[in-house]
């Protein structure tokens, strides 16, 4: 349940009032829209690419082994692919993030250039 909270500005489009919430309630938790966000945004990715480099390195492990399963075999299905949590790792460490994450000096290098791919604006 989302209960509002401050709204700033009042927008019009198509005679239709659009409020714009900057702050608002979301499973009990304030969340506040803006540049303040944007820390939050990042601890996130840190968290992840931390976690990531964790599971990739850990031998023997079932998170390691659902990662690079694929359910439809070679061929793919019809339509664009879903987004995964792993593609956005994919696009700063390579395709080959689990044997690039074997090697924690040069992941923890890594994890800088993915923490800012976060858009500033």
């Amino acid at each position: 349940m989302t209960n509002c909270f401050n709204t700033t500005s009042i927008i019009k489009v198509n005679d239709t009032v659009i409020e714009r919430v900057t702050k608002y309630v979301y499973l009990g938790q304030e969340v506040v829209m803006g540049k303040d966000n944007q820390a939050n945004e990042i601890d996130r990715r840190i968290r992840l690419w931390q976690w990531a480099g964790h599971i990739a390195r850990k031998q023997g492990s079932w998170c390691k082994a659902v990662i690079e399963w694929r359910p439809w075999g070679e061929k793919r299905p019809q339509g664009r692919p879903q987004m995964r949590w792993y593609d956005d790792i994919k696009r700063t460490a390579g395709t080959k993030w689990i044997e690039t994450a074997q090697d924690r000096k040069r992941w923890q290098k890594m994890k800088e250039a993915y923490t800012l791919g976060v858009e500033y604006g």
